[in-house]
C-alpha cells in the first residue's frame, strides 16, 4: 500500500493483496503497545478481489486509511472513546467513509482517541493512552490521538480525524504532519461532540497527499494561491513560550523575503472569543451528552465538569454569547473575504522537540490558536516544515486555496533550511 505520494500502487491482484496483508499484519504488530486501533479492518480474499476488480483504477486506488471511532460503520460500535460502547450498533456508515472507499482508498480500522472526544492529551482511560511506535518521545496530542499516530507512524496513507477545538490541528503539529479542518467533507454519520464547532478532519503525512485525497472527494486544489498570508495584530503577546515564539517568527521572516506576508487587525479580542467559545461548549457539549444518555461509567472526569458548569450557567448567557459571535463572525467574513489567510503557530509548535511532554502545554493558549477556525465554522490547516508547524486559516470554502499557500510556504522554508 502507498504510504508517500512516490510509490505506485500494486500492479497484480497478488502485490495488492501482499501489501494490504503486510499493512494489517504491521497494525496487529504495534497496537498492543501503542494503542492506536480500536479495532482493525479484515478482509478475505473473495472482497479484496472484488475490490481490486472494481477500484484499480480509481484515484485514490492504492492508499489506506483508518477513521477515528465517531464515523459511524453500519451494524458495528461507535465507541466514541468509552466502555461500554457508546452506541451499540451504527444505523448507517459514515458517508465520508463511504466516499472514499468508492473512490479507490481501502479502510483499515477505527481509531483511539480521548474519551468522547472531549481532551486534547491523547489520554483514555478506556482503552490506554496512545502513543507512537518509535524513538521520538513525542506526546501526540488529541483528541484525534489515533488517526495523527497511524499516519504520522506510517500505519496508514491518511486518516479520517473530527475537530471540536483544534482536535485535528492539534494532534498534526505534536506529530509534525498535516491536518486540515473542513465542512466540505461530509458529517453524516459522523459524531458531533458540539453541533456548531464540530466538523471532520483529514490527517495526512504530508501537504501532497492531502491535496491527493482532496481531489478524491471533489475538492479541487489550485496549482497557486492567489491569497495573502496575514498574522494577527499583538498576536506575539500571547505567545508566552520563547522557543515557540522564535521559531514561528523566524519562519515569517523568511516567509516575508518571498512572498507577500501583512498584519491584520482582528475584530474581536482573542480572551473575549474564548470566554464566548466556553459559554456555547458548555451548553452544546452538555446538550449532546445527555442525548446519548451516558452511563455514569463512561463519563470522564471532564464530561462531569461540563455538565456541572451547564447547571450553573445564568439564563440568557447562551443567547448573549451566540448574538455576540455572529456580529463578531459577520465582521471577521468582511475581512477575510476570501482572499485572507490568517497565519498562526500551531501550538504545540515546539513539542516535538526532545524531553517535551504535554505539562508544557497550557490548554489556555491551545484554545486560543485554534477556536477561531471551530467558532466560525471555517477550514483550517496545519503543517510542519522542519522544526515548526503553522496553521492557516480562511474563510468558508478555501480549502484549495490554503493548501496552495501551504505548498509555496513549504517551498520557501525547505529552501532556506
Amino acid at each position: 500500500m502507498i504510504k508517500n505520494r512516490d510509490r505506485q500502487p500494486a500492479k497484480d491482484f497478488e502485490s495488492f493483496k501482499k501489501e494490504l496483508n503486510d499493512s494489517i499484519a504491521k497494525i496487529k504488530q504495534v497496537n498492543p503497545e501503542h494503542n492506536i486501533f480500536l479495532e482493525i479492518e479484515s478482509y478475505n480474499d473473495e472482497m479484496l478481489f472484488k475490490f481490486w476488480e472494481s477500484q484499480r483504477g480509481s484515484c485514490l486506488f492504492g492508499l489506506t486509511f483508518a477513521a477515528k471511532d465517531v464515523f459511524a460503520r453500519q451494524n458495528r460500535p461507535l465507541t466514541l472513546g468509552v466502555k461500554p460502547a457508546a452506541i451499540e450498533s451504527a444505523n448507517e456508515t459514515a458517508r465520508a467513509i463511504e466516499q472514499l472507499m468508492q473512490r479507490g482508498a481501502i479502510f483499515l480500522g477505527a481509531t483511539n482517541l480521548d474519551p468522547l472526544a472531549l481532551g486534547v492529551f491523547g489520554r483514555n482511560e478506556f482503552y490506554g493512552d496512545v502513543s507512537l511506535p518509535d524513538e521520538s518521545g513525542r506526546v501526540v496530542m488529541g483528541s484525534s490521538s489515533g488517526s495523527a499516530a497511524a499516519v504520522a507512524a506510517g500505519l496508514v496513507s491518511f486518516a479520517l480525524a473530527s475537530d471540536y477545538g483544534g482536535s485535528t490541528r492539534i494532534p498534526a503539529a505534536a506529530c509534525k504532519i498535516c491536518g486540515l479542518r473542513s465542512n466540505r467533507i461530509s458529517d453524516r454519520g459522523m459524531f458531533k461532540l458540539s453541533k456548531s464547532s464540530d466538523a471532520p478532519g483529514i490527517l495526512t503525512l504530508d501537504l501532497r497527499t492531502l491535496k491527493t485525497v482532496l481531489k478524491g472527494l471533489d475538492i479541487q486544489v489550485e496549482n497557486s494561491s492567489r491569497m495573502i498570508a496575514a498574522i494577527p495584530a499583538g498576536f506575539a503577546g500571547f505567545i508566552k513560550d520563547f522557543e515557540l515564539k522564535n521559531m514561528f517568527y523566524s519562519a515569517t521572516d523568511r516567509i516575508a523575503r518571498k512572498r507577500k506576508l501583512t498584519e491584520i487587525v482582528l475584530p474581536f479580542n482573542l480572551d473575549d472569543l474564548a470566554a464566548i467559545r466556553k459559554t456555547i461548549a458548555v451548553a452544546e457539549v452538555a446538550e449532546t451528552f445527555k442525548d446519548l444518555n451516558l452511563k455514569t461509567q463512561q463519563l470522564t472526569n471532564q464530561a462531569r465538569a461540563i455538565m456541572r458548569a451547564f447547571q450553573v450557567q445564568k439564563e440568557g448567557m447562551l443567547q448573549e454569547a451566540k448574538d455576540a459571535l455572529d456580529k463578531i463572525g459577520k465582521q471577521l467574513n468582511g475581512l477575510l473575504n476570501g482572499s485572507i489567510a490568517l497565519l498562526t503557530p500551531s501550538c504545540p509548535c515546539a513539542l516535538p522537540s526532545a524531553g517535551r511532554t504535554a505539562a508544557h502545554i497550557s490548554v489556555e493558549l491551545l484554545e486560543k490558536f485554534m477556536i477561531m477556525a471551530n467558532l466560525f465554522d471555517l477550514p483550517s490547516l496545519t503543517f510542519s516544515v522542519a522544526d515548526v508547524s503553522l496553521t492557516l486559516t480562511g474563510s468558508a470554502g478555501t480549502e484549495g486555496e490554503l493548501i496552495a499557500l501551504a505548498l509555496e510556504i513549504e517551498e520557501i522554508l525547505t529552501a532556506s533550511v
